[in-house]
This record gives structure tokens, sequence and C-alpha cells, in this order.
């Protein structure tokens, strides 16, 4: 790749200048790291663009074979899940194609996690944050999301219990009423 322009290219020195650059001499490598820049840059739309560029380049130099570089997968997850607003579906079609390939990448299962959480489906979210915890080993950042989610799940079946307790006392209720009435028209 060509070397960037002075003063380092768009986002202040933040890596290569590619944007609007052919991508016929550019690597994956080279694209996955433009894409890292703009995300640490917060350009997370352009990033998700950069990182869809690589993984379209990974599957054509692979002959059409599989589904794009997993890093470039994850990263492009990632540049989704922080886009306002964010595209949870998309991070989760990510993930989900890097676990086919790679079922111990505790990366896809952490950033699969905060993806069914933003879906709101918490159980499942449980479930991949809970694999994720048993493949990182104890990593704070994914214990943190474990318990976030733990705590939200805990929360919301209690919540169900007490609605459960309040609809079943509302109907002893009414059919008390009910027999009552019924003994009084007697």
């Amino acid at each position: 790749a060509p070397p960037p322009p002075p003063g380092g290219g768009p986002g202040g020195g933040h890596g290569l200048c590619l944007e609007g650059a052919k991508e016929g001499g550019l690597s994956v490598e080279d694209l996955r790291l433009e894409g890292n820049a703009q995300l640490q840059a917060g350009d997370f739309k352009l990033a998700e663009k950069t990182y869809t560029r690589a993984v379209k380049k990974s599957v054509d130099e692979a002959g059409g074979e599989g589904e794009g570089e997993p890093a470039c997968l994850l990263n492009r997850a990632l540049a989704r899940l922080k886009l306002t607003p964010a595209n949870h579906q998309g991070a989760l079609d990510d993930c989900n194609i890097v676990i086919k390939t790679q079922e111990n990448n505790a990366k896809a299962h952490y950033r699969r996690a905060q993806a069914l959480e933003g879906l709101g489906e918490m159980d499942q979210a449980l479930k991949a944050a809970e694999r994720a915890r048993q493949i990182s080993g104890g990593d704070e950042t994914v214990n943190a999301l474990y318990s976030r989610i733990q705590g939200e799940v805990d929360a919301r079946k209690e919540k169900e219990r007490r609605e459960r307790r309040e609809r079943d006392k509302e109907e002893r209720a009414r059919k008390a009423k009910e027999k009552e009435e019924e003994r009084l028209r007697r």
C-alpha cells in the first residue's frame, strides 16, 4: 500500500488513507487495519463499510469459499454494536458465522452475547456470555457482561413471579366473589 499522505490522512493520523482507494492493491490486512483506525477514531459507520470490504475481499481471495476473515467479521460486529442505532442483528450474524468455524472463539461469543442483549434475547445472551466466560478463563470484561446479563435475567424472572402471584391473587378473589354471589342468589 502507498504511504499515507502527510498528516496521516483522515482522522488525524489514524492509520492508512484508504477511503475511496481501489481494493485491487490493498490486502485484507490493509483494509482491516484501516477499519481498526476508523473504529478507534469513532467513525463506526465508515469502519463497518471498510470491514465489509475486507470481508468481501477475503471471500474473493478464497475463491468464493467461506464467509470471510474471522477478525474482520468480529471487528465489523463491534462496529455494528457501536453504531447509533446499533445493528444488533448484523452483529449477531457476523458472530454466528465465526462461531460456525471457530466454536471456541471467546470474542465471538462475547460479542454475540452483546448483540443478543441488544435484541432483548436475554436467556440466549446469558448462555453466550457463559460460553465466553468458559473459554476466556475469567476475563474481567467477560465476567462483567455475564454478571450484568445475569442480573437482568434474575430481575425479569422476579418481576414475572410477582406478576404471576398478583394474577393468582386476583383470580382467587374473583372466584371467591363469584362463589359468594352464587350463594346469595340461592
